[in-house]
């Protein structure tokens, strides 16, 4: 239990045991290796001591060489860190001044300092990170990704063997391990959609690029909601002569689930076969209603039900209900 310094009313003060909630909890993880512990104290509503105990708790840390209070700057702190913050990289200055990274920032900010180039504040060459679940490697500080940074295989790679030569790729198998040994040295002109990528003018390039980035997000959707690519197509069944002539013959006599019973496929593909055909299904076509039938609707519906008025009519049941609840008569009463 952590204890929190609270106010009364009259000005005197009390010392009470709060429990600490979830969310508090996740502040603290989040923020006490970046932020001083009087600020979060004071942002948490809770003594110093409540903090530091419960960071104790939680087994959380700060970096080494941050102080636990607040960088108290100087004017020839001010005069080192605008020299140094252009050209030094973030941690350099962080661990000069003893502050997180975070604070540097909103120093500079506050100084009205910049950096001279993008390319200064990035990761140390040599800095290997996981993209896409590839290790990369820093090789450069350019500002473009591409070009600083590079597969570690590749690199491993090429000091054993040299240089990739021009016109040629490495490429890794399908379900092999990830490693330099397994690469394959591969012309350009073996590879369709490399070579086009690469022999291409720039703007079929981006077409290209922007086609595989649909095709990515598409898979991701599909696989989200469960969608097999292909399974629409795997049930598709061309229509044969027999089939069209059956639906020729027989429009005119049965409705189109008629016809989609008969001839065992769906609404849609029956409609979209009779397009193609120039044709439309006249079986089972609507009739309008004359004021009779509609006078007799409103007179009897809520008294014998749809049932009944079709049978009088002449009509479906489904009709019936139709033309009653677009006419907004009342549901018969049981």
């Amino acid at each position: 239990m952590a204890q929190k310094l609270a106010c009364r009313d009259d000005g005197a003060s009390h010392l009470s045991s709060t429990k600490w909630s979830a969310d508090e909890v996740a502040l603290m993880r989040d923020r006490y290796s970046s932020t001083p512990a009087k600020v979060l104290a004071a942002q948490l509503g809770r003594s110093y001591q409540a903090v530091m105990k419960k960071a104790s708790a939680l087994g959380v840390a700060r970096p080494a060489g941050v102080s636990q209070t607040p960088h108290r700057w100087t004017a020839s702190d001010d005069a080192e860190f605008i020299a140094m913050y252009p050209e030094a990289l973030q941690a350099e200055v962080a661990a000069r001044f003893g502050i997180t990274e975070r604070a540097a920032y909103a120093r500079a900010f506050k100084l009205g300092v910049k950096r001279e180039s993008r390319a200064r504040h990035c990761s140390a060459l040599g800095t290997e990170r996981l993209h896409r679940g590839v290790l990369e490697r820093k090789v450069a500080a350019t500002g473009v990704r591409k070009i600083d940074w590079k597969r570690v295989e590749v690199i491993e790679w090429e000091e054993a063997n040299g240089p990739v030569p021009a016109g040629y790729l490495l490429v890794k198998p399908r379900n092999v391990e990830r490693h330099a040994k397994a690469l394959q040295l591969i012309r350009l002109e073996e590879m369709p959609l490399a070579a086009a990528r690469a022999l291409a003018p720039v703007e079929v390039r981006e077409l290209i690029n922007i086609k595989a980035s649909f095709g990515r997000q598409l898979s991701r959707i599909e696989q989200m909601n469960g969608i097999k690519r292909g399974a629409a197509r795997e049930s598709y069944r061309p229509w044969t002569d027999e089939d069209t002539a059956f639906l020729i013959e027989n429009r005119s006599c049965l409705t189109p689930m008629g016809l989609a019973a008969a001839l065992n496929r769906t609404l849609r593909a029956i409609g979209g076969r009779l397009r193609r055909l120039g044709l439309r299904s006249t079986g089972g076509s609507s009739r309008a209603w004359t004021a009779a039938e509609e006078g007799l609707l409103k007179q009897q519906f809520n008294c014998i039900g749809a049932a009944e008025v079709a049978a009088r009519i002449g009509r479906t049941t489904r009709s019936v209900e139709a033309k009653a609840e677009r006419l907004r008569l009342k549901t018969p009463r049981k």
